[in-house]
């Protein structure tokens, strides 16, 4: 939009010129000086291209007066080429000159010409100062921009309750972007406490003037209930109006509602129209999810090996989902040759990002030696990240999975947080880890550290065991067996193990060995660790 509320060079933008100019030019031979000025400006706004040079001319007139607001002005014709050759080091300069005189629109694109390096060396700390003058000056495109320098610590140290100051500042004024990223910082409880409802209205606000971002992430809060009753229809219209600005984020959101029937009518072809509308752009999870519709023929016919190409674009950026993915393909020869080494290549990027499945699958494979090892850690290295990892929403399965790698690594306190968290049906796994009379020591071979879960004849969780060896002999805890028929061990995987005999220890009362039907090629003739275990007696 132009200086004056419409559209550059638009018909309406030209008649309104013709209606002012008259009067002005009549004020520029009474005398009056700020009617030159403001030709000028009208003219740059409203037609650059075939008035260009004339309003150079008149900028360039009152710049060397020492008018700011036409140093100003002849700074924008230099740096966009408006009647004049383009030469930003010349823009620079007038914008300084303008600056310095206290005007904040000078400030503000000098401290945008120091942030990027443009017509003079980058300075972020410089940037940061012109900022400052004009934002205490009231302009809000610098206060977002001074918000923003202190949120991630460009040219100031990061101090995220300073940024939130300065978004205000810039929301309360109307600034759209601003006011998304304090509905963000609400939503995040980041530089200020945690508000939903509080994001929700910013959200809304800066939705309302079409900000993209912010009507992608008001559509998450309906989708999500967070902030405001869950509506998945309100959802479904604010993504719709984000992603028809060709916003990615937005169509990825759209696709997932049309793939789910979330919100509107299940339609896995529109589904995979807007998913390639941002994979298209470039959007590594629009690419990703694009790939999951070819793996598994939604939307369009199955084809593994296009699943694989898109998965492979998505890898290459970085997408870890898509590397974990990438490397299953490559694993087990889907779409493309088989080829270990690369397989484990892409799980080792996707590991590196701290991907819980990634972890505990290439743990496990490493552990039990079904896949060569190239260039990837040991398998405890894995577990030990996957246990080290924060606890995610209470029901979420990754809690499962970061409880299992507590229980390979001896977290036992870890583990037992994490099965709370994952469930129910984790519980009575959970109650059974004691963290404080538990330890493996001589952790010399992962799989003898591989803590199982031990289930009844109905295949309800009991307690817990930790295999001895790889000949599948299990310990656990006599009274978690006594008196039950049937009994099974069940693995990180999913996998059941029947057990086919009790075999009570000599070395504790409370103690049992159970023979599994577990088999593993390289079996060791003895066990590599012992394994020390100190129950409660359990209430009568």
């Amino acid at each position: 939009m132009g200086r004056y509320g419409y559209e550059k060079n638009s018909a309406e933008a030209l008649r309104i010129l013709e209606e002012v100019e008259p009067k002005l030019r009549e004020a520029i031979l009474a005398g009056i000086y700020d009617a030159k000025l403001a030709l000028c400006r009208l003219l740059i706004t409203v037609a650059p291209q075939k008035r260009g040079a004339e309003a150079f001319v008149m900028a360039k007139e009152l710049a060397e007066q020492g008018s700011a607001d036409a140093q100003l002005s002849l700074g924008f014709c230099y740096q966009k080429g408006t009647g004049v050759a383009k030469d930003e080091k010349e823009a620079l300069k007038w914008y300084l000159k303008a600056a310095e005189q206290g005007n904040p629109n000078a400030q503000y694109n000098l401290a945008n010409f120091y942030v990027k390096g443009t017509g003079v060396a980058k300075d972020e700390k410089e940037a940061v100062k012109w900022y400052t003058k004009a934002a205490e000056q009231g302009n809000p495109r610098a206060q977002l921009n001074l918000g923003t320098c202190y949120f991630h610590g460009t040219g100031v140290p990061k101090d995220e309750k300073e940024a939130v100051k300065w978004y205000t500042k810039a929301a309360e004024q109307g600034n759209a972007i601003a006011q998304a990223n304090l509905g963000y910082c609400y939503e995040a409880g980041r530089g200020v406490a945690k508000d939903e409802k509080e994001a929700v209205k910013w959200y809304t606000k800066a939705a309302e003037q079409g900000n993209a971002r912010a009507q992608t992430n008001l559509g998450y809060c309906y989708e999500a209930g967070r902030g405001v009753a869950k509506d998945e229809k309100e959802a479904v219209r604010w993504y719709t109006k984000a992603a028809e600005q060709e916003y990615a984020n937005a169509q990825i959101n759209l696709g997932v509602c049309y793939e789910f029937g979330k919100g509107v009518g299940k339609d896995e072809k529109e589904a995979v129209n807007w998913y390639a509308k941002a994979a298209e752009k470039g959007n590594p999870r629009g690419m990703f999810n694009l790939g999951l519709c070819y793996d598994y023929g939604k939307g369009l016919q199955k084809d593994v090996a296009e699943a694989v190409k898109w998965y492979a674009k998505a890898a290459e950026k970085g997408y870890a989902s898509a590397q974990s993915n990438l490397g299953f393909a490559f694993e087990k020869g889907l779409g493309v040759p088989k080829n270990e080494k690369e397989a484990m290549r892409w799980y080792v990027k996707a590991a590196e990002q701290k991907i819980a499945k990634t972890l505990n699958y290439l743990g496990k494979k490493l552990m039990t030696r079904e896949i060569g090892q190239f260039d990837a850690k040991p398998a405890d290295f894995y577990f030990k990240e996957l246990s080290g990892l924060e606890l995610r929403e209470k029901g979420s399965s990754e809690n499962y999975l970061i409880g299992m790698g507590g229980l390979e690594t001896g977290n036992f306190l870890k583990a037992k947080q994490a099965l709370l968290m994952a469930g129910n049906q984790y519980g009575p796994t959970a109650q059974n880890i004691q963290p404080d009379s538990m330890r493996l020591t001589r952790l010399e071979d992962s799989w003898e550290n591989y803590v199982l879960q031990i289930l009844d004849k109905d295949r309800n969780p009991i307690g817990t065991g930790v295999f001895c060896n790889r000949n599948g002999w299990v310990l656990t805890a006599a009274h978690v067996v006594a008196g039950r028929e049937a009994i099974t061990v069940r693995d990180a995987q999913m996998n059941l193990w029947p057990v086919e005999g009790l075999f009570p220890g000599e070395f504790s009362a409370d103690l049992v060995l159970m023979k599994t039907s577990v088999r593993k090629k390289a079996i060791l003739e003895e066990c590599l660790i012992w394994v020390s275990i100190t129950t409660r007696t359990p209430h009568a």
